[in-house]
Formats: structure tokens, C-alpha cells, sequence
């Protein structure tokens, strides 16, 4: 536990004091990879870099659009020379490029966020831990990151922007906040990576949310450990006993091992970006697999045509555009405009509920800020 935050804290102090030391070290990008300086949020009152892998041939077909994987903790990816440990990255560029070109994932977009230093573990945690008094705003960091950072990189590039195609992933305190975001935005995140997570954070308040759900979201969830992750044998203990009780958590909710959900324990890894890197292609290949947008999943009750099956993939894309663009206040307009974007009634009929959790959501974010 205590290894865990001070680990945390060091992050920082490299931050503060490391810059120039990094800023000499050789960049290891692979691929097409472009970095955002400086993305400010209006909702956090703070900036961040936010760093872009494209898949191989993203300029070559300009009518494709990609899934994506949105991941914390940013500078730690893909570039030796900005991350944690100096030249030591989880090497997702690399990882990406070569599953692409063997055919065993789906050609993806990765958006790394970078964290934003001193307020990283504010950030990263839903609730405030009474040991280290921090901790509490992930509520507004999900606001930034589906009402600032999403819509921009919508915008900006070719993504498939429905909840089927877009994943949420990190490590340590990164792996709680992309849970418990999945947990909170199933209409915006469905894949999620849960990679050596700080269970232990605030009395195990991860644990206590997801028992809390009255619900199973449609979440497809990557969660692992390390064996050696800790300063000494009992820390290692303690950090793989809270993945298992986070394991067996989901699987009382109703997730099923082999079908929606994956643990794995690494014999003899550690709490750092190489161990990361030394999985990071399973975890590709169990959210992102090759073909996965053909599994769908049919709506109970309805025939599996062709109707459906577009209705499947299509129904979150169109209300989720019209929710971004509208916001809450527009209720009678959601409704038309969908039925007209759609361009069929029995479907607008059928994402009436998604209709209105997108206003239900909406809503409750502008009630949380205030």
C-alpha cells in the first residue's frame, strides 16, 4: 500500500524536477504518433499534453474511421524520453503496429492523456483516502474526459465515437479511474483495462462502488496483477489479494471469465511501465480483437436481420452525437432529430432510452459541478 502511493509521489518529483534530465534522452515513437500541447480544460482549471497513435494507413484511406483506446498516464506510452522511468515506456506504439500487421487486432486509435502531475492522484480517485488526505475528483476529471477531451478527439480525428468502439484504460491509480469511468459512462466506454490497480485506495472504494451497482453494464473488462508488486513479500501479497477480491467482485456482478471478462496474474512482475509493456499486446488483443465489431450482441426481442444488426452498432453512434450536440435542455429536439438522423421511426423508437440517459447524464454532470 504505502509502496504504491510513494511510488506516486516520486512520479512527482520527477515531474518537478526531472524535466531536464528527460528532455536529453533519445524519443522512442513508433508509427505516426502526434502530440496536442497543452489541452486546457475549462472544467479542471488545468492543461495536459495529450499524445495520439494513429494506426498504419490512417492518412491513406480518409473515409475509414477506428476505434479507440483512450489510456492514463499518457507520457508513459509510447516515448522513453518523457516517461516515469527515464527510457523505460509501455511501448504501446510498437505493440500496436505489430498486432495490426499480423492481423490480430483491429487497426485503432490510442489517446494517451498525460497526467497532470500534482493533481494525478486527486484526479485518478473517486473518494479521498483519510491515510494521505487526497483523492475525490475523478467525478470532474470524467466530465473533462467525456465532455472536453472526447468530443476533441472526435472531432479532430477519424474515430468511431459509440461506446462498442471506444475503451478506457491505465495502471495502478490509472486502472481505478478507467473502471470506475466504465462503471459511470457504459454509454461512452465498454472496454476497459484494469492493469495492477490500487484496490486498496480509500478502504477498497473501488470494491464497495461496483457492489453498489444495480445493474451489469455492458463492459467488456481486462484485469491483472503482478506477483512481485510491492516493496517487499507482504506488500506483494496485499497488492495481488486486492486484484483477486476485484476479481471476484466483477464475477458476483456477472461478468463470465473467457467471454466478457479476463484476469491474469504475471508470475514474478512488478509494479512498472516494462512489466506493462510486457502484456500490453494481450490486453490489445482481448479488447480489440480482430473482427470484433461482427460479435454483436442482439437486443432481446428483436429479430437478427440486417436491421438489427445496424441497429446494434449504430443506435449509440447517433445518440451520442445528438447528445453532444444538443446537451439536456433539448428533450422534444433529441427525439426528432434522432428520428431524422436514423431515418426510420421503429428505430428513433428504440433509442428513446438511450435518449434519455444521455439527458440523465448530462444533467447529473452539470449537478455535480455546481
Amino acid at each position: 500500500m504505502f509502496w504504491t502511493f510513494n511510488r506516486v509521489f516520486t512520479v512527482l518529483m520527477v515531474l518537478l524536477c526531472g524535466s531536464a534530465a528527460a528532455a536529453q534522452l533519445e524519443h522512442t515513437l513508433t508509427g505516426d504518433v502526434r502530440l496536442h500541447q497543452s489541452f486546457h480544460s475549462a472544467i479542471l482549471n488545468n492543461d495536459r499534453d495529450v499524445i495520439v497513435y494513429l494506426p498504419p494507413a490512417y492518412d491513406a484511406d480518409k473515409q475509414r474511421r477506428y476505434p479507440v483506446f483512450y489510456m492514463q498516464d499518457g507520457q508513459n506510452l509510447f516515448d522513453g524520453a518523457t516517461s516515469f522511468i527515464p527510457g523505460q515506456e509501455w511501448r504501446a506504439d510498437e505493440a500496436a503496429q505489430s498486432l495490426i500487421a499480423a492481423g490480430k487486432i483491429e487497426p485503432l486509435i490510442i489517446v494517451g492523456v498525460y497526467n497532470a502531475g500534482v493533481e494525478r492522484v486527486n484526479e485518478y480517485t473517486a473518494a479521498q483516502d483519510s491515510n494521505y488526505k487526497a483523492g475525490g475528483r475523478a467525478d470532474l476529471y470524467g466530465h473533462f474526459m467525456v465532455e472536453e477531451l472526447k468530443p476533441f478527439i472526435d472531432k479532430t480525428y477519424r474515430t468511431k465515437i459509440d461506446a462498442k468502439n471506444t475503451g478506457l484504460g491505465g495502471s495502478s491509480l490509472g486502472g481505478l479511474i478507467s473502471l470506475y469511468l466504465g462503471l459511470k459512462y457504459p454509454t461512452v466506454f465498454t472496454r476497459i483495462a484494469i492493469v495492477s490497480p490500487a484496490v486498496w485506495w480509500a478502504d477498497n472504494q473501488i470494491v464497495h462502488y461496483i457492489e453498489d451497482q444495480t445493474r451489469k453494464p455492458p463492459l467488456r473488462i481486462w484485469l491483472d496483477t503482478g506477483t512481485k508488486e510491492g516493496r517487499d513479500p507482504k506488500a506483494a501479497q496485499t497488492t495481488v489479494a486486492g486484484a483477486r477480491l476485484l476479481k471476484k467482485t466483477l464475477i458476483g456482478k456477472g461478468w463470465e471469465e473467457g467471454k466478457d471478462f479476463k484476469y491474469f496474474e504475471a508470475e514474478g512482475a512488478e509494479h512498472n511501465e516494462k512489466a506493462w509493456a510486457a502484456r500490453f499486446g494481450q490486453i490489445l488483443e482481448f479488447l480489440f480483437p480482430k473482427g470484433f465489431e461482427s460479435r454483436l450482441t442482439r437486443i432481446p426481442g428483436e429479430r437478427c436481420g440486417p436491421l438489427a444488426r445496424w441497429t446494434v452498432v449504430n443506435r449509440s453512434r447517433a445518440i451520442e452525437n445528438i447528445g453532444y450536440a444538443l446537451g439536456a435542455n433539448q428533450g422534444a429536439s433529441l427525439k426528432r432529430l434522432s428520428a431524422r438522423h436514423l431515418g426510420n421511426r421503429f428505430l428513433a423508437e428504440r433509442n428513446n432510452d438511450l435518449i434519455d440517459e444521455t439527458k440523465r447524464q448530462i444533467n447529473a454532470g452539470k449537478n455535480d459541478r455546481n
